[in-house]
């Protein structure tokens, strides 16, 4: 990964996220999260970041998942950086790679037909009504990517 690609991400990253400088669980889910975006059990109630600190964090989280993506899309670093960049971005939110099918498509290059299967998603559909509207934005933006 180069220094270009990995400010892309941070950046891509970053305006999705948004900065959360202390713990907290959001929309009912089972860990805390802070900073951009830091989710998981390693996640304590009350740890406090700055934005200094989110960001190494970023970095480290955008590090270990690219390892991740390379295996499950090949192809990954021969595509263009806008596609890499919302590839990592859904990738960091779970909802990439918890679609095998949409991973399918992409790896046989039937891109349009990934972009439809990757909004083919409970979690998309029903955004509104559980009041996740964001993920609607940014779901769009992997789809109209591929």
């Amino acid at each position: 990964m180069t220094d270009k690609e990995l400010q892309a991400y941070v950046k891509e990253l970053k305006k999705w996220e948004g900065h959360e400088p202390v713990a907290k669980k959001k929309f009912n889910e089972t860990f805390f999260t802070v900073g951009y975006g830091n989710y998981g059990q390693h996640v304590k109630e009350g740890t406090v970041q700055t934005e200094e600190e989110s960001t190494a964090d970023l970095i480290k989280n955008i590090e270990d998942r690219i390892p991740q993506i390379i295996r499950n899309i090949p192809e990954f670093d021969s595509f263009p950086l806008e596609l890499k960049t919302k590839i990592v971005s859904s990738w960091f939110r779970g909802s990439l790679s918890g679609s095998p099918k949409t991973l399918g498509l992409i790896n046989e290059g039937k891109f349009q037909e990934a972009s439809s299967e990757f909004l083919d998603n409970q979690e998309y559909k029903t955004a509104r009504q559980n009041n996740k509207g964001g993920i609607i934005k940014r779901m769009d933006a992997t789809s109209q990517a591929l």
